[in-house]
């Protein structure tokens, strides 16, 4: 597969992808430190992938409750694009033998999200993930800060911060880039996508064999 790091190695998924990382993220290929295991740097430890605990789990992040109120901008200035804490767990890559997956759109909720699940079907590059999506304007605007890891998520291939505004259309999510600190971005155009009031899958999508999904759990408000 080919294009930026959500697009290779599957969203930030995402997503995009994905995704996520201290103030003015750099560029780290290839790095042998394993990343951080656990919710580190936003609500402090828990099971992000239990949907408890982490960014504050069902409570929401430093105690909010689950209706998120209208967020400030959460955009920096270029190379840092945005202020969110990575506090996302490590997540390992999971082949799926299948076919890709079919995705049904839905209402994106606003909230804070961490990547809890990294699946590829076919031949997809097997990428792990440890980011924290943040989404605000009804579902319009997002916000990733992490890293893309190695298959087994012991090490860091890129880690970035990246904006885009979002437009869904069916289970299609067109993404337009407004911030990324690394070139190029590494979100893709559009991904497929599907929406509960506690997750978030997102999925670029090759062929009717191949596909990286990552699917992100929501934790509470930004």
């Amino acid at each position: 597969m080919t294009g930026g790091a959500i697009e290779r190695f599957g969203p930030l998924r995402l997503g995009l992808v994905a995704a996520v990382l201290a103030a003015g993220p750099q560029l780290a290929c290839g790095s042998s430190t394993p990343p951080t295991t656990g919710g580190a740097g936003v609500g402090g430890n828990g099971d992000a992938a239990a949907g408890a605990g982490g960014a504050g789990g069902a409570g929401g992040a430093g105690g909010l409750d689950a209706g998120c109120e209208p967020e400030p901008s959460l955009g920096a200035p270029s190379p840092t694009c945005n202020t969110i804490p990575n506090g996302a767990p490590s997540v390992p890559f999971t082949a799926d033998p299948g076919a890709s997956p079919s995705f049904e759109g839905g209402q994106i909720e606003d909230g804070l999200y961490f990547a809890t699940l990294v699946e590829g079907t076919g031949t997809t590059t097997p990428a792990g993930r440890r980011l924290t999506l943040a989404v605000t304007n009804g579902g319009t605007q997002l916000f990733w800060n992490g890293d893309v890891l190695d298959g087994t998520a012991q090490d860091i291939e890129e880690t970035f911060a990246a904006n885009a505004t979002a437009t869904a259309s069916g289970s299609t999510l067109t993404l337009t880039t407004t911030c990324a600190s690394v070139s190029p971005s590494p979100l893709p155009a559009s991904m497929s996508y599907t929406a509960s009031a506690t997750t978030l899958v997102l999925a670029v999508v090759s062929s009717s064999t191949n596909a990286a999904v990552t699917t992100y759990t929501r934790q509470g408000c930004p």
